[in-house]
């Protein structure tokens, strides 16, 4: 069984903290509840995702 853990290396990683960090600078809100969205990683990849409705949102 694989781990579903993926480590981020080199360009890959650079690019997706200056995205997240991007991201943060301004406060999300669902489109569907008008809660915050909050910011996750998976698979080396940014989304966010609101822990009222539980929708996910692309960046």
């Amino acid at each position: 069984m694989q781990s579903p853990v993926r480590f981020i290396a080199g360009d890959s990683l650079r690019k997706t903290s200056i995205a997240i960090e991007q991201s943060m600078n301004s406060a999300h809100i669902c489109p569907c509840c008008s809660d915050t969205l909050l910011c996750h990683i998976r698979l080396g990849k940014l989304y966010w995702r609101c822990s009222h409705c539980y929708q996910e949102m692309p960046v």
